[in-house]
């Protein structure tokens, strides 16, 4: 079996079989686990939270997130991926990109996923370390999507950040007072939308965790 693993990714993907077949390959794509927010707000009740790592980092809970992830994987695919294969670093191949909360993602997941030490005949394996391989931030197009390189996105991306009435004018305007009571809530003004978002990212991030 061959197990390629990437984070930092929203999707699953599991190709589904003829009952003729036989399955090959998996390739996992998936997104770290939760994370302290990004940004905080004059009236934020959280702002001098002392967050494990700090700010955007993983959290304990989006390290066990990913553990028990693993874990799942594990079972699901166990057929393809035997408790007694000691060559483990030739059936995976774990990507990840360069962000630490990504990295401490895929080593979690890893751990959930190669738990196991039993032999075929009850014997203990010893456990081959998997490497995990980083893509630096200014060679990644796969999995960070600011640097792709469609030139298309890339103007698009530029236009709505120097104008964004252009393709965003309905939005806004019917937005204008939900970002004026927005603004009086936390304290200082929403001056876009990714200052929005970024936001509401923290105020999710309280109510996950």
């Amino acid at each position: 079996m061959n197990l390629a693993v990437l984070f930092s990714i929203v999707i699953v993907l599991f190709e589904t079989r003829p009952t003729n077949s036989q399955l090959q390959m998996v390739l996992a794509l998936f997104r770290h686990g939760v994370r302290s927010p990004i940004v905080t707000f004059p009236t934020d009740p959280h702002a001098n939270y002392p967050w494990v790592g700090g700010m955007e980092s993983l959290q304990p809970k989006g390290l066990v997130q990913l553990y028990e992830l693993g874990q799942s994987m594990r079972a699901r695919y166990k057929f393809l991926f035997p408790d007694h294969v000691a060559n483990r670093k030739q059936k995976i191949y774990a990507v990840s990109s360069a962000s630490q909360r990504c990295i401490d993602s895929a080593q979690s997941f890893l751990a959930g996923f190669l738990q196991t030490t039993t032999g075929i005949n009850g014997s203990v394996v010893p456990k081959q370390p998997v490497p995990l391989h980083i893509i630096p931030g200014d060679q990644d197009a796969i999995l960070y999507q600011l640097n792709a390189t469609c030139p298309r996105a890339s103007l698009i991306r530029k236009q709505l950040k120097e104008d964004p009435s252009s393709e965003l004018g309905p939005f806004l305007r019917e937005g204008a007072i939900l970002q004026e009571y927005v603004s009086s809530l936390i304290g200082a003004p929403v001056t876009s939308l990714h200052n929005l978002a970024l936001i509401c990212d923290a105020l999710e991030m309280y109510h996950t965790l």
